[in-house]
Order: C-alpha cells, then sequence, then structure tokens
C-alpha cells in the first residue's frame, strides 16, 4: 500500500506550525512550563475549570438538536444528535481547528437521515456554526464597551482594542447581510448555478436562510451558543486563577472571545497558534504575563472534554463508505425532492 504523499504533507504542515509556535514562545522565555505544574497545586480550581468546559458539549447538542427540530427532526432524535455531536467531536484533536469535526459530523448525518433531507440536515451545522461565531462575536464587542481604562498598557492597548472592535463591527455586518435574501438571490444563487455542486449550495444557504421565519429558534439558538461561550471562558478564568495570572472575570469576558477566534486558525485544536495568539493578546491588552502556559493548560483540557467522542464512535461505528457518498447522492436527486424536508420548500 503507497504513501498517501498529500496527507503526509498536511500532517507535516500542521506539525511544522505547532513546533513553530510553542518553539518561538520558547526561544523567547515566554512559555514556562513551570505555570502548568502551579496549576496542579489548585485542584479545586482546576475542578471547576473541568466542570465548565465539560458544559460546552451538551448545551452545543441541545442548540444543534434545536435547529435539526425546526425542519422537523429529518429523522434524528436527541440521542441520535448527541451521538454524532460526541462522536464528531473527537475528530476535532485532529483536523483543522476547533471545528474541523464538522465535516465528520456533516457526513454522519448525512448517511443517518433520509433522503431528499440530507443537504438540509446537514446545512443545521453551518448554521449551528454561524450562531456560535455570532454569539462570540456578541460577547467581545460587550467586553470592549466594558473594558477598564486602566488595565493593560495604556494607549496601546485602547488602540489594540479599538482595532479588533472594528473588525467585529464589520464581520457581524457581513454575517448581517449573509441572511439578506437580495443577496441570496443576486449573488449566491447565480454563482451557485455554474458549479458541478450547484444544487447542493443552493438547497444548502436556502435552508439556512429559511430560519428567517423561525426567529423563536435563531434567538433560543443564539441563547445556548452564549451559554456555551460563557462556560469556557468561565473555564479559562479559572484556569488562569490557578496558574496564578491577576485577571478578573471581566478582563476574560473581554479578552478571551478574541483569544478564542485567533485559536480558531491553528491546525488540530489551535495548538501553537493559539499560545502564541493567547500569550500576545493577554500581554498587550492586559499587561498581563503567562498566557501561553494558559492556552496550553486550556488545550489539555479541551482534548480530554473530547475523548469521550472515542466511545461513541466505536458504540456507534463508522459508516465510512455510506457517510463519504451520504451528501452528494442527496444533492444528485430531482428538483423537488428537498420537499420531504421542511425547508426546501418553507
Amino acid at each position: 500500500m503507497g504513501i498517501n504523499w498529500r496527507k503526509a504533507g498536511l500532517i507535516a504542515i500542521k506539525l511544522a506550525i505547532v513546533a513553530g509556535g510553542i518553539g518561538y514562545l520558547l526561544a523567547g522565555g515566554r512559555l514556562n512550563f513551570g505555570d502548568l505544574l502551579a496549576a496542579a497545586s489548585n485542584p479545586s480550581l482546576l475542578a471547576c475549570a473541568a466542570i465548565s468546559i465539560l458544559l460546552v458539549q451538551p448545551v452545543g447538542v441541545a442548540r444543534w438538536y434545536l435547529l435539526m427540530r425546526a425542519q422537523g427532526g429529518n429523522g434524528l432524535g436527541p440521542l441520535a444528535c448527541a451521538g454524532i455531536h460526541y462522536g464528531a467531536g473527537f475528530f476535532d484533536l485532529f483536523l483543522l481547528g476547533p471545528t474541523g469535526g464538522d465535516a465528520v459530523r456533516a457526513a454522519l448525518t448525512a448517511c443517518r437521515t433520509p433522503k431528499g433531507t440530507r443537504v438540509e440536515a446537514a446545512a443545521t451545522i453551518l448554521l449551528d456554526r454561524v450562531l456560535g461565531l455570532f454569539a462570540l462575536l456578541m460577547i467581545g464587542i460587550l467586553g470592549i464597551l466594558m473594558w477598564p481604562a486602566d488595565r493593560g498598557d495604556g494607549d496601546r492597548s485602547q488602540a489594540f482594542l479599538l482595532t479588533v472592535g472594528i473588525g467585529i463591527a464589520i464581520i457581524s455586518l457581513a454575517f448581517a447581510a449573509a441572511f439578506s435574501r437580495f443577496l441570496f438571490e443576486r449573488t449566491i444563487r447565480p454563482i451557485a448555478a455554474r458549479l458541478p455542486f450547484g444544487r447542493f449550495i443552493e438547497r444548502a444557504v436556502a435552508s439556512v436562510h429559511d430560519y428567517r421565519d423561525r426567529p423563536g429558534t435563531i434567538a433560543a439558538g443564539l441563547f445556548l451558543s452564549l451559554t456555551a461561550h460563557m462556560c469556557t471562558i468561565a473555564s479559562i478564568y479559572f484556569l488562569a486563577s490557578a496558574i496564578g495570572m491577576r485577571v478578573s472575570p471581566a478582563d476574560c469576558v473581554s479578552v478571551v472571545p478574541i483569544c478564542l477566534v485567533v485559536n480558531a486558525i491553528g491546525p488540530a485544536g489551535g495548538w501553537g497558534v493559539g499560545e502564541v495568539g493567547f500569550d500576545e493578546i493577554f500581554r498587550r491588552a492586559l499587561g498581563v504575563e503567562g498566557g501561553a502556559a494558559l492556552a496550553m493548560a486550556y488545550h489539555i483540557l479541551w482534548a480530554a472534554s473530547k475523548l469521550p467522542g472515542l466511545a461513541v464512535i466505536l458504540m456507534m461505528g463508522w459508516p465510512a463508505a455510506e457517510a463519504k457518498a451520504g451528501v452528494g447522492s442527496d444533492a444528485e436527486k430531482q428538483p423537488d425532492a428537498g420537499k420531504s424536508g421542511k425547508s426546501a420548500g418553507a
């Protein structure tokens, strides 16, 4: 059996990014493993951090099931959604970014929902992430508005956060525009019509747009997203306290959303990139050292919270062939096939 050089190359690039980030911090003396040992000497704070991070996945399951139920369930009950969510979450440890397992979640969802609804069911994962990111931006804006003037490096920290605030505002406007019917009809639909899987894209985007008629579902989804992010922020605050960093809960609300966005850029859960991002942001915005060790402690705890997904995958089985073909076969159905799903015709 030959070596898949493409996959080997991607793995090598990921490892190089992780090693580069960690090496950069070690060379500059900005990553102190002693801080991690200090955290281990505070079991009560570590327990609070662990409980907070463990609450994130159940809240995520509830949010996704809420979106799925608005389409009629597509054949998936709450237990099935939980199994897919936890099982796919295990792959976040290996794929790009902390949400790389969503590709696995889409594949597992597609092979467990009826034909004619698979595209719409998979599109709920896209909306699930849109709501999550939008809620994170909302917390970021709140954090910047409540920013104390005497924190960080004076004018430099103010300028830093102002720049970030402008960026958040631009992204928020982009999200609002993405739900515009005018934008969909004038840009997305014509572009999708020219693509090989254009019908797949058109149905997925139309399914997401249908949620504009379900404001209660969107509001509940945003609330659950805010809850999940606040659990993550609480976990990071407890870890920072265990390490000995002088930060308040308000400080964490201000800067952690920015750190999490940077962390999402990194491979395999943000290792390497997240450490550099946490270190830079905590130093520039708060004037506090130890951000790199905090990110590493968070990554270790986050990875541990994903491990139960392996047991779920082993119990559910891994229908690789069916998962690979699931959404693609659904996209080739006749134009009226999507009407068996709520969002295709509503």
